[in-house]
């Protein structure tokens, strides 16, 4: 009997009956300390179920389908399984006379997934057989309650163990530790103790990489571009740390990170003072990123805008941006709702800005917006030595009383990084370069690009519907509203 790798082959060339269809089916889990079986040895064992069958259905002719997912969860919803899904539709098609794997958690680590197959299985009167465990009787009541029950096991198992991966990582970012991935700029150093055993690890600049970082954020706040950033360090001849030259996007990761200012966030929620020492200031780094941010600095814009509002400007009906169309030959933005022409809706806008920029009051306005970034920085460092100040004192604490201090630390750093973004340097400079009596001249100077990047910073646009059988009079504060931001 020769074994084929190809996906249909044969095992045998007998002939004059039916051939038995055998549906492999392997899987291996992200493994990367390799502590599962591999699948070289899910293969052998497998290898040897087949040959048994083979003897035992002789002489009918033996087909082999194998069906194979590497690094592929069987517990994550998310995970999508090709070449499980293509073997659940053989099955429902019932084109399959047995089912072959090493074991029962390779097909399936949720109840809902294996009572899926098992119950296609009885319907179409597929054996299943596994390595581990033998056979399973799909036409027995007793032993699906007992796979039922093996497939909760598995299900508890991955549950309790993804919790104790979540605790374990909260600790360490509690702790200040970085998970993961060591980030550029960084060193990853192991502590032991004095019998040898591994007792942690600490984060440390490398020297290198991190006067890179720190070069590119000043840059950044210099005015250079990403891509000349990352061109000039290809140009240096420094690479990322995986050895692939720079690009504009990763550039921008790098300059996004929090760890840069020493700070420690994980899925946006603040956990304190990183462990690993700042790189730059906070100050820097915010600015940095309120620069790479805004909408003028994108690093794949797209299509070149041709038109003031397209996209910008939304409906008032249904909250989408309008698109330009022709509507009767006749330039206008619209939706599926609203309709305005395009020539006097620019200018209209326009006005309203120029008119904002040039207000006397418009300076104070304005010049506040720094101010309240230097508040909210220094909010956010008393908010934070109060959190720490709170770790200290939790055991002389009720769980309710600690709680409820958390939320409201928390809450106060949420509300103030929300209020130093609001405040960010792009706008800042924008402003600084329009506002005045000649702003109406600055303003019709900028390119049509610059023109929309002041429209997304400073307001809101919302076209309204005009009223059905009314001669057309042009924008008016009821049909195209303005808030100013």
């Amino acid at each position: 009997m020769t074994q084929l790798d190809v996906r249909g082959a044969a095992l045998s060339n007998e002939s004059g009956v039916s051939p038995f269809v055998i549906a492999v089916y392997k899987r291996l889990s992200d493994d990367p300390k390799q502590l599962r079986v591999d699948m070289p040895e899910q293969t052998r064992r497998i290898n040897e179920i087949i040959e048994d069958v083979a003897r035992e259905v002789a002489p009918r002719e033996v087909i082999v389908r194998e069906f194979k997912d590497d690094d592929r969860s069987a517990f994550k919803r998310k995970v999508k399984r090709i070449e499980f899904d293509e073997l659940a539709g053989e099955l429902e098609a019932n084109r399959l006379d047995m089912l072959v794997s090493y074991d029962q958690d390779r097909y399936a680590r949720r109840v809902y997934s294996w009572s899926y197959i098992l119950e296609l299985a009885h319907e179409t009167e597929t054996r299943i057989r596994f390595y581990l465990g033998g056979e399973l009787n799909v036409q027995d009541a007793g032993a699906r309650m007992q796979s039922h029950f093996k497939a909760a096991t598995d299900e508890y198992s991955s549950a309790h163990n993804a919790e104790r991966i979540r605790e374990s990582l909260i600790t360490l970012a509690e702790e200040g530790k970085q998970v993961g991935r060591v980030p550029f700029g960084w060193k990853r150093v192991h502590d032991f103790g004095t019998s040898g055993r591994a007792l942690g690890y600490h984060d440390v600049k490398e020297p290198k990489e991190a006067r890179v970082v720190r070069d590119i954020i000043k840059r950044v706040n210099a005015g250079d571009s990403l891509t000349s950033i990352a061109r000039d360090l290809n140009k240096r001849g420094i690479n990322h740390r995986t050895g692939r030259a720079f690009t504009p996007v990763t550039v921008r990761q790098i300059i996004m990170r929090p760890m840069n200012a020493g700070l420690l966030y994980r899925k946006g929620e603040y956990f304190g003072a990183s462990q690993a020492p700042a790189l730059v200031s906070e100050r820097d780094w915010r600015a940095a990123v309120a620069k790479v941010s805004a909408p003028e600095r994108r690093v794949t814009p797209g299509p070149t805008p041709q038109h003031l509002l397209s996209g910008i400007a939304s409906c008032a009906v249904c909250g989408k941006p309008v698109r330009f169309k022709r509507a009767n030959g006749i330039p206008a933005y619209q939706c599926d709702h609203v309709s305005h022409k395009e020539a006097p809706t620019d200018v209209y806008v326009r006005d309203a800005i120029v008119a904002r920029l040039s207000m006397s009051d418009a300076a104070p306005i304005f010049a506040t917006e720094l101010d309240m970034a230097t508040d909210a920085l220094a909010e956010l460092s008393e908010l934070r030595d109060e959190l720490r100040a709170l770790e200290d004192r939790a055991t002389k604490m009720t769980q309710a009383g600690y709680e409820r201090n958390w939320d409201r630390i928390q809450s106060g750093i949420k509300d103030a990084t929300a209020r130093l973004e609001r405040a960010g340097d792009a706008k800042l400079a924008l402003v600084a370069e329009l506002y005045g009596e000649d702003a109406g001249a600055r303003f019709d100077a900028l390119s049509l690009e610059r023109k929309r990047a002041a429209i997304r910073l400073l307001c809101k646009i919302k076209l309204h519907k005009l009223g059905k059988g009314n001669r057309y009079v042009g924008p008016t504060a009821e049909t195209v509203e303005i808030v100013f931001i």
